[in-house]
């Protein structure tokens, strides 16, 4: 027997949510409406998701959204920090919305938001998990690849970021532009902090029934052999000067095998993009690659396969490495 679309609301419309929202029809569900801030407010939602309900408009509050769309799924995808983010799902979790979060911040459950959206979203049987790219690249290919060798010694993951498909902010707080010497602070402050790859190895390693350690992560400025346009900034950055960063997180385990995770954010030459790799040393060794990465791809087709996981998760929190692995589902 036919059953009514699953109803889908997405917070944020800018790249990644609008790329969600469109391509919810093939997955099989109802793009139920938007909330967004600014100018945006009150305009069709079809000015921004083409051939949308043309009688959704961007509704201007996260309770607007959730009171009058009837969704079953609110996603998450504003550019917020993790503690806006955290707040949005808790609205939703206790109006017995399932929560799919883009946000990296909340790609594993922490001590100092958790705790409260579990017990909200076990009270109204609502669910929620943060997924990403990292969640189908960074988590669960490893462990898939690793299937394929035995005597595993390390697992290698390697990432490439265009600085220019970044708000230029983010680029001014890594160093973009900056001379050799003038980047010295950067990397001590970038190098206290946890990266990127910090969270997603540790949930690879987890995925894989190992004990993760502390982890060690190092930063080394790219550095231009030749002038380079930063389009987004509107600048040129001059030879000698810093393109970007590289991030380099090392992770032992419990039963000896280290994970290695590099993560470039640089401004790439010509529009070119990179390949995104996972490399595992054993018997025998093994490279996948996907060249060009497609990343915001990647990350809207990723958000929409976790819709019916979230759906069919009992209440509460759930993280990636806990669910089965992302997959097609045909509408």
């Amino acid at each position: 027997m036919a059953t009514d679309p699953t109803r889908v609301a997405i917070v944020g419309l800018g790249r990644h949510g609008a790329g969600v929202a469109a391509l919810l029809p093939l997955a099989g569900y109802q793009f139920a409406g938007a909330a967004d801030i600014g100018k945006k407010v009150g305009r069709p939602v079809g000015e921004f998701v083409p051939g949308a309900n043309p009688g959704l408009v961007v509704q201007g509050s996260l309770d607007a959204l959730l009171t009058g769309t009837g969704s079953q799924v609110v996603v998450l995808a504003a550019a917020v920090s993790g503690d806006d983010a955290a707040r949005q799902a808790l609205a939703a979790l206790r109006s017995g919305v399932n929560v799919v979060a883009l946000h990296e911040d909340l790609l594993a459950p922490g001590p100092d938001w958790a705790e409260e959206l579990d017990k909200a979203g076990k009270q109204t049987g609502a669910s929620f998990v943060s997924t990403g790219a990292q969640d189908t690249w960074w988590i669960h290919l490893p462990a898939l690849v690793a299937g394929s060798s035995v005597g595993v010694t390390a697992i290698d993951l390697q990432a490439t970021v265009d600085v220019d498909t970044l708000p230029e902010v983010v680029g001014r707080a890594i160093g973009v532009g900056l001379s050799r010497d003038d980047f010295a602070p950067v990397a001590e402050a970038l190098s206290a902090a946890p990266s990127v790859m910090t969270v997603p190895l540790r949930e690879a390693a987890r995925r894989m029934g190992l004990e993760p350690q502390e982890p060690l992560t190092s930063v080394a400025p790219v550095i231009a052999e030749e002038p380079a346009a930063w389009r987004t900034a509107g600048q040129t950055i001059g030879t000698g000067s810093v393109l970007g960063i590289t991030q380099t997180t090392r992770l032992a385990t419990d039963r000896g095998i280290i994970f290695t995770g590099t993560l470039s954010t640089t401004l790439l030459p010509g529009g070119r993009k990179a390949p995104d790799r996972v490399r595992v040393t054993g018997i025998p060794e093994l490279n996948v690659a996907v060249d060009p990465f497609p990343g915001v791809g990647i990350i809207n087709a990723t958000v929409v396969n976790r819709i019916a996981d979230v759906v069919a998760a009992p209440g509460g929190v759930w993280s990636a490495a806990t669910l089965s692995p992302s997959r097609l589902h045909l509408g």
